[in-house]
């Protein structure tokens, strides 16, 4: 749409917005906004394809990035003429047996049904045109793009990491090989799930903040990265998903934060991930503040399993 980031623009068509929920004091659903006191979703860095595209079939193009990420690709000065749509679908592997022939295609199975498809209409620039996606993010290590009449070489695209921009804080080498592999495999698994509140996978239609994986990852993340910020604001979130003093369920934790509608307490292990933060963060950072401003959410939880 020509312009419409632009001052004067005329959006006198445009639907209004509408407020979907009115605050009151009994609507659990609406919270207090705040401005976010933890660390933004940016662009972290920038990895070229490993090769030039290949061709399976006729139109279609695949490139592999050799990192299983959350990214998004971005077009770089693409020759497209006026309403050409390039689509970029998104797969973390190869089509393969037992699941399909090993012809080079993406296997699209672990995406379940998140279509993980952007789409760019050229404007026809001669001098060629640029597109990076927004307000999303794909787990990914091949793409698959179409539309285009020509073969795009290295210059042409990139995928752009992105997650919460959290501090590292350690690094650690081995003199076994296979250990340093482990230790990648972990910091671009954790890191890749930091998207303000930390998922269990970046890919699929569903990512939600599951407590029960933060629970087992906690020591880990706590040792490569700085959450004081991060989990700090997750277990507000945590506490505010806390069911209440009037319910039979009174302390229990859901399965995961933000619990969205949710009212049923979850699994044992996957409530655990309450105080398992607030221990990591303990240990690791000394800060005690943290577990005396939730004592009495604590207190809750655990009488809640002693009930």
């Amino acid at each position: 749409l020509e312009g419409w980031t632009s001052v004067g623009f005329d959006d006198s068509n445009w639907t209004s917005t509408a407020i979907r929920y009115a605050a009151t004091a009994n609507n659990a659903t609406v919270q207090m906004l705040q401005s976010q006191m933890f660390e933004p979703i940016q662009h972290i860095s920038t990895r070229p394809p490993l090769k030039a595209s290949t061709s399976p079939f006729a139109g279609i193009q695949i490139v592999a990035f050799g990192q299983n990420q959350a990214a998004v690709v971005r077009l770089k000065h693409v020759m497209c003429d006026r309403g050409t749509n390039i689509t970029i679908q998104h797969a973390e592997v190869l089509q393969h047996p037992p699941y399909g022939p090993q012809d080079g295609s993406l296997d699209f199975t672990s995406n379940r049904n998140a279509t993980a498809t952007d789409t760019y209409i050229c404007r026809g620039d001669p001098m060629g045109e640029s597109y990076i996606p927004t307000f999303t993010q794909h787990g990914f290590r091949y793409a698959q793009i179409s539309g285009l009449d020509y073969a795009l070489n290295e210059q042409e695209l990139e995928a752009v990491e992105l997650h919460s921009n959290v501090r590292p804080t350690s690094s650690i080498l081995f003199s076994q090989p296979i250990l340093n592999e482990i230790q990648h495999l972990v910091v671009w698994s954790l890191k890749s799930n930091m998207m303000s509140v930390q998922t269990d996978c970046p890919q699929r239609d569903e990512r939600k903040g599951w407590l029960g994986d933060a629970a087992m990852t906690a020591e880990a993340a706590v040792y490569n990265y700085d959450l004081s910020a991060f989990y700090g604001q997750w277990i507000n979130q945590m506490v505010d998903a806390q069911h209440e003093q009037v319910s039979e369920f009174d302390g229990s934790m859901p399965n995961f934060v933000p619990s969205i509608g949710f009212t049923t307490p979850g699994a044992p292990n996957w409530q655990s991930g309450f105080p398992t933060i607030l221990w990591s963060m303990l240990m690791h950072t000394g800060d005690r503040d943290i577990v005396t401003a939730h004592h009495d959410s604590l207190v809750r939880y655990y009488n809640y399993f002693q009930s």
